[in-house]
């Protein structure tokens, strides 16, 4: 009996998507809209195939074979949702309406076969149900392992990105930095210099403070880190953009900028290395 529903569910297979694909919604922003580009529609169409046929597996084969075909589809297309940012919510909904249709076609079997036994219903909804739950739970997890990564990978980006180290010469570069400055920004800072302007053969860098709104005796602090840890791999470092009253006041507090050269401004920091007229000839 489990044989014959099992045929009749891949023989149904095509209509079973078909259904599945009219149900969806003109919503332009979704990655299930009826409106999604032609090479979509045919992904979704193969991965909802793969699910006909992983989830049918729970009549035919052992709890151990099904098992393994399952795990691999929801860590499959749990990836994939989570790298073309489909909420998990579309996809749980999605899960929802797929479940109903693929029951639909098991009861239209269970009406149509007399020999069907109430035993036999009690036993093939209590295995689709655990096999649906499995499913949604193993993709569910993957999705968020696979979302929490993309999301890490995006913060390194952007943390490369806001303290991008700009070469000018071989052993010349400047680091310009912009918006606020804080403790967690700082060491961000402090680990992207260290490691660029060792890639890079940086010996001079100018760390110009220009485009930071505050530059208070906090960010004073951050900065000092950030420079003394550049000298231990023999990086000097020029500051421009910082008011001399603040580093007058960092000074009174203990921060020693005595050793550091400091600029009013980018321009006339370049000049001190005669940079700007040796660039003019």
């Amino acid at each position: 009996m489990k044989n014959a529903l099992y045929q009749f569910l891949l023989d149904n297979k095509a209509e079973i998507i078909e259904e599945w694909m009219n149900r969806r919604k003109n919503d332009v922003d979704s990655f299930f809209s009826a409106q999604a580009p032609k090479y979509v529609e045919t992904e979704l169409k193969e991965e909802a195939e793969e699910l006909v046929l992983t989830i049918s597996r729970v009549f035919v084969e052992e709890d151990i074979a099904y098992q393994k075909f399952l795990l691999d589809w929801a860590v499959k297309i749990g990836e994939e949702r989570a790298q073309n940012d489909t909420t998990l919510q579309e996809v749980i909904f999605q899960f929802k309406v797929f479940k109903q249709i693929y029951l639909n076609y098991v009861n239209e079997f269970i009406l149509k076969t007399e020999t069907v036994s109430i035993e036999n219903v009690v036993e093939w909804n209590s295995q689709l149900n655990l096999a649906f739950d499995n499913v949604i739970e193993v993709f569910t997890s993957h999705y968020r392992e696979a979302n929490k990564q993309l999301l890490q990978s995006q913060q390194e980006i952007i943390n490369e990105l806001s303290s991008p180290i700009i070469p000018i010469t071989e052993t010349i570069a400047v680091l310009p930095l912009i918006g606020d400055i804080d403790t967690t920004r700082a060491k961000i800072i402090q680990e992207s210099s260290l490691s660029q302007c060792a890639e890079r053969g940086v010996e001079i860098l100018f760390i110009d403070l220009s485009g930071v709104p505050i530059v208070d005796t906090m960010v004073a602090q951050q900065i000092f880190h950030v420079v003394s840890s550049l000298q231990l791999i023999g990086v000097k470092s020029v500051l421009s953009g910082i008011r001399p009253e603040v580093a007058q006041t960092a000074i009174q507090l203990g921060i020693d900028f005595s050793t550091i050269r400091i600029e009013p401004n980018l321009s006339q920091a370049l000049k001190q290395i005669d940079f700007l007229s040796s660039a003019g000839r």
